[in-house]
């Protein structure tokens, strides 16, 4: 069992690794609009996921709130490229949250394993994975196998601080801790803005 999760988490950090700076990023020409409610803080969040070339992202927020209206504002600049962004969570009350707050066509981790054709209408696009901090290495590694065939981007949004897997392998805790993946942390602080990397 030990040596299985072992496997498993060199598959996922190897796949993040091997994605530095080897996808064209998702909305290269963003600028945010003079009129959008985000604060400096906020829109450096979705400048870093809109123009960084890795194949997978991370951003960490701490309120609700907060990260909803920059992700909002992520998905609107993803798609004023012509392309999409759709979400995904872990569980069915993720999911919920996802619809309520604008990805109407959140749908869950397991479905998305299941449904070839779900996972077929990822095919070049972005991939949302709300409440990340819940995923087993294992179920990381599954996701990173469908972005892989379907060559999508992958983003991670969650705090493993706050949300612990459920099965064994805690992924994007290790990750972060290892080095392996630097998230965007918003930090919610006026005194501290920008772009704040965990190693």
């Amino acid at each position: 069992q030990v040596n299985l999760l072992q496997r498993q988490r060199r598959r996922v950090a190897q796949f993040v690794q091997n994605g530095r700076n080897q996808a064209f990023p998702l909305a290269p020409f963003y600028h945010s609009s003079p009129t959008s409610p985000l604060n400096e803080e906020q829109r450096r969040a979705v400048l870093f996921i809109a123009t960084q070339p890795d194949r997978v992202l991370a951003f960490k927020a701490q309120r609700a709130r907060e990260k909803t209206a920059l992700l909002q504002e992520a998905r609107r600049a993803v798609e004023a490229q012509g392309m999409c962004m759709q979400a995904f969570a872990p569980t069915a009350s993720a999911t919920t949250n996802l619809r309520e707050t604008g990805f109407a066509e959140a749908q869950t981790i397991a479905r998305l394993l299941l449904d070839p054709q779900l996972q077929a209408g990822l095919r070049g696009e972005g991939m949302l994975i709300d409440e990340a901090g819940l995923l087993s290495s294992k179920t990381l590694g599954q996701v990173f196998e469908v972005a892989h065939r379907q060559n999508c981007r992958v983003l991670l949004v969650g705090d493993p601080q706050q949300h612990k897997a459920v099965e064994r392998g805690d992924a994007l805790r290790v990750l972060i801790a290892q080095g392996v993946l630097k998230p965007f942390v918003l930090t919610n602080l006026k005194t501290r803005q920008g772009l704040d990397l965990v190693v």
